[in-house]
């Protein structure tokens, strides 16, 4: 997830084994697979899957997500 400074989702990823990928934004954010997570993060929940920006960017870039 992208986390805005107030600790609410921005953007999400997520990345399945099967090699299935979703994305959810505030321009996308609910369909039938699931949605955008709209509570606020705990950064100690999360702290463990830290990726950084430019590693974000670079999944947010170059997969083809299943739900757009």
């Amino acid at each position: 997830m992208e986390i805005s400074g107030d600790l609410y989702p921005l953007r999400q990823i997520e990345v399945y084994e099967n090699g299935n990928v979703l994305f959810y934004d505030h321009n996308h954010f609910s369909d039938n697979y699931g949605r955008l997570c709209d509570k606020r993060i705990d950064t100690l929940d999360i702290q463990e899957f830290e990726i950084t920006q430019v590693e974000f960017e670079q999944v947010w870039e170059t997969k083809v997500p299943i739900n757009r």
